[in-house]
């Protein structure tokens, strides 16, 4: 069975050309906001009770820039409880929030990732020195039936030469 997943992104900058607002102008220049909404396996099912359903989930997100090396994420997944277990995790389980900080130049880039899912930490770090590309990254899954019953910290390190 096929599943579809949509997704739309709005810069609400956009909205200072439509309103009249000092105070919502100064706030929208300073944090260059974005709003998302995400609805993924739209055609599966409403809940995992059925052995091989994959359910319908709606994501909702903000993400904000108040400098450009500076992005600020915040997401909440499931929101109408399409994985029941997401149900019994609360806000939580369902709560993501990330942040980068970034510099870039022809020959350096660097990125440093912090954020928090499933009830732990993530973390990551990027460097890009022409032509070696390092990035370490750790995050957190749970897999029990609340945050913090069981689990498992991940580790990930990728190596690479980029032209």
């Amino acid at each position: 069975k096929s599943l579809i997943d949509l997704g739309v992104i709005y810069d609400i900058e956009d909205l200072q050309k439509y309103l009249d607002n000092s105070i919502l102008d100064a706030i929208i220049g300073y944090s260059y906001p974005s709003i998302g909404l995400s609805v993924l396996n739209i055609g599966g099912g409403t809940s995992t009770s059925t052995d091989g359903i994959v359910p319908m989930t709606v994501n909702m997100g903000l993400s904000l820039k108040p400098l450009s090396w500076i992005l600020i994420n915040f997401d909440y997944q499931d929101m109408l409880n399409g994985y029941e277990i997401n149900e019994s995790r609360g806000f939580a389980g369902k709560f993501r929030f990330g942040t980068q900080v970034a510099f870039d130049s022809w020959w350096l880039k660097t990125a440093l990732r912090a954020g928090w899912m499933n009830g732990g930490y993530s973390a990551g770090a990027d460097l890009f020195l022409i032509p070696v590309q390092i990035s370490l990254t750790t995050y957190q899954e749970e897999l029990g039936g609340y945050i913090g019953q069981m689990s498992d910290r991940r580790y990930l390190i990728n190596l690479g030469l980029k032209f």
